[in-house]
């Protein structure tokens, strides 16, 4: 059985579902479907119900985190009259060293030796200046493009650094206060779980061109990727320089159903995974899983293109790095801030968790935690587990995990005392190519085709983003690329 549809718009993350907006605001008599494999609309952006101090409330458990800067997505949430409220920032923060010593600081300057801080400045204004270099609208044209594809960040560090971690087998060993360790640990948490020696200086570099810069990419004041409440992804939402955040009121759910009202519930269908798309010069025909099929004018792949879909004809070009992300990020509500009572805004950066993730263990599984107090004062904690191991327990072995850590960091048994806990294991149905996969290509040429069309074939998703990649600003601003670019060729 087939219908005919002039747009068939395949994931109904963030991204999905802003093209299709886009697509419908533009031309109201556009007939667009929205195809999306589970029964989630709004992809990582999930917000839960849980007991508070006052009654039950609404915390965001998935992505919920933006920068004010970040026109494509302040821009909905202005459009759809979405508040913001800031997020509480003051007060002692706490770092988890290698060997599981904890270290209390205020302000910005994270404590490390002044040796380290200096080389860090070093490193990042290194970075910074690389960054600028890269065209990120299409990589390969971007002058050390091959030099910077066969470069690995490990070989970058190592060029710039001073100050060094001990190395065992391939496994940087991440030593207090040693310089070349803590980029280590920044750049797994702030890449998707990658070891240096994985991650291309191309790919790199182009994502934090996308952002402006390092500073901002980590979200620096003012200016990153987390200023605003709608922003944890599968990056980690805990920063070096601290970061005033602001928060969507009732959860980012808000904005995704937003746009789904405008949409049109109806034209998302959910618990249709799509198996193949067969494109040709001016249609295409995209089959579900089920054996429905959709004949339409053009398609716009919001989801990561892997092997889950066979084109045909075949792509040209691989249009997907590697990648992985963090699987577990959990809430837990108190009757009180007992850590704000106490001087802290319960930041963590846990440098020994994040160092046994990219080894594949999981004994210290939580790599940060931050205040997650609700607009309506209910006072919550939300954390992440880095290890994917953890996935795999339940959630109340989770959540025996989280009160032990909890316990430890602030050292009161009020941190037992909670009302209520809840954590989602992300279990992505998109499946990124193993990092082996595609050695052959140019990480430059992956980036570029990332947004070039192939025939009626557009591409969105965060990863394609020309703006704060693999955000959910990226997502956003993803798709409203795709669908000008359908707009202005297949509905004009």
């Amino acid at each position: 059985m087939s219908s005919s549809v002039d747009v068939v718009v395949i994931g109904a993350g963030l991204s999905g579902l802003s093209a299709a907006y886009t697509i419908v605001k533009e031309n109201s008599s556009a007939n667009v479907v929205v195809l999306e494999a589970t029964d989630n609309i709004g992809g990582p952006i999930l917000s839960q119900t849980l007991r508070g101090a006052n009654g039950e409330d609404v915390w965001d458990v998935g992505a919920g985190r933006i920068g004010t800067k970040q026109k494509e997505i302040m821009g909905l949430i202005q459009e759809f009259g979405l508040e913001t409220y800031p997020h509480y920032n003051d007060g002692k923060k706490f770092w988890i060293l290698t060997d599981g010593k904890i270290k209390k600081y205020s302000g910005n300057i994270p404590p490390l030796p002044y040796t380290s801080l200096v080389d860090m400045l070093r490193y990042f204004n290194k970075v910074d200046g690389l960054q600028g270099k890269v065209n990120v609208k299409d990589a390969t044209a971007t002058a050390k493009a091959e030099e910077w594809d066969n470069m690995t960040v490990e070989e970058l560090k190592t060029k710039t650094l001073w100050t060094k971690g001990k190395k065992i087998k391939n496994l940087v060993i991440f030593l207090p206060f040693k310089q070349k360790g803590t980029i280590d640990i920044m750049t797994g948490l702030f890449f998707g779980g990658f070891r240096c020696d994985q991650l291309s200086v191309m790919q790199y570099l182009h994502l934090i061109a996308t952002c402006g810069s390092w500073n901002s990419h980590i979200a620096a004041e003012g200016t990153g990727k987390i200023d605003v409440r709608i922003k944890i992804d599968f990056s980690i939402a805990i920063i070096l320089s601290a970061t005033i955040l602001t928060l969507a009121q009732g959860g980012t759910r808000k904005l995704v159903d937003g746009l789904v009202s405008h949409i049109g519930q109806d034209k998302i269908i959910t618990g249709s995974k799509v198996n193949s798309i067969e494109h040709q010069s001016n249609s295409a025909v995209v089959t579900t899983e089920a054996g429905k099929a959709y004949t339409a004018k053009c398609v716009i792949v919001a989801c990561i293109p892997s092997a889950n879909i066979n084109f045909n004809p075949p792509l040209s070009i691989p249009r997907v790095l590697p990648g992985s992300g963090f699987g577990v990020q959990f809430v837990i509500t108190y009757k009180k801030s007992f850590w704000r009572e106490a001087g802290s805004c319960a930041e963590v950066m846990n440098t020994q968790g994040t160092m046994e993730m990219l080894q594949g263990k999981d004994d210290h599984p939580i790599v940060t935690l931050f205040d997650h107090t609700s607009p309506n004062d209910n006072p919550a904690l939300m954390g992440i587990f880095g290890a994917n191991l953890a996935m795999d327990k339940s959630m109340e072995e989770r959540k025996q995990i989280a009160l032990k850590f909890l316990k430890e960091i602030f050292e009161t048994d009020e941190t037992q005392n909670f009302l209520d806990y809840k954590d989602i294991a992300w279990k992505p149905y998109d499946r990124y190519p193993p990092i082996e996969s595609l050695k052959e290509t140019k990480p430059s040429e992956i980036l570029s085709n990332m947004l070039k069309p192939e025939g009626v074939v557009h591409w969105a998703g965060a990863r394609t983003g020309l703006a704060w990649a693999d955000c959910l600003n990226g997502a956003v601003e993803a798709g409203q690329r795709s669908a000008k670019e359908v707009l202005k060729t297949h509905l004009n």
